[in-house]
């Protein structure tokens, strides 16, 4: 997310000077910063981590959509660098939107062109969460697109918390499929999925 909105201000908004923090702590437009709670000499415990809620500010947005248009989502996170807050205001004046936040309205978590097919970005890590039958979200919407069917996923996601498991497809519905041995047994694939279900190491635990 915060290489999309460097990307956009050097291209969009026509700011050639635009830039990381991270990468150039002498930048003329910082649009990416060290976190203010933070220290540069102090690393343990500095980096944003964890849990941590976003709020959808854009209700009809495509990543409210895609969490069954929740208000809130709980996402991992682990980051020491954010959207500069005081450029917010430009950035959305350019047509990119800041669809999610967290609670003081001040740290960006979700960004979206609303006239692009399938532009989305997030500051939280949606890898963290997501499982081989339970998607993240934001995956299923990525796939979804990319292969001409995000509307019908759109229409089809419901009002809970998170995407449903079954997604309807144009060549038939997406189910985990079951693994059978010559037995009649589910049989445990070598990645650890049998029956939809993950397994790390094998052990039998649920992820």
């Amino acid at each position: 997310m915060q290489m999309a909105v460097v990307e956009f201000a050097r291209h969009v908004m026509n700011l050639p000077h635009a830039n990381s923090t991270e990468f150039d702590p002498n930048a003329k437009t910082p649009c990416v910063i060290f976190m203010p709670e933070g220290s540069k000499t102090h690393m343990g415990g500095t980096m944003r981590l964890g849990s941590r809620r976003t709020f959808f500010k854009v209700a009809d947005c495509k990543s409210a959509k895609l969490y069954g248009n929740a208000d809130y989502v709980d996402e991992r996170h682990r980051h020491r660098y954010e959207v500069n807050p005081d450029m917010v205001p430009e950035f959305e004046n350019a047509g990119l939107k800041f669809v999610g936040k967290d609670e003081s309205d001040r740290r960006m978590e979700i960004i979206e062109i609303p006239n692009h097919q399938y532009f989305i970005g997030a500051q939280f890590h949606p890898e963290f969460k997501s499982r081989p039958a339970k998607p993240s979200p934001l995956f299923v919407g990525l796939i979804a697109a990319s292969s001409g069917q995000l509307d019908k996923v759109l229409q089809g996601c419901s009002n809970g918390h998170v995407i449903p498991g079954k997604h309807q497809f144009s060549n038939g519905p997406y189910t985990p499929a079951a693994h059978q041995n010559t037995n009649g047994h589910a049989k445990k694939l070598a990645n650890g999925v049998a029956n939809g279900t993950y397994y790390p190491n094998g052990n039998g635990v649920h992820a």
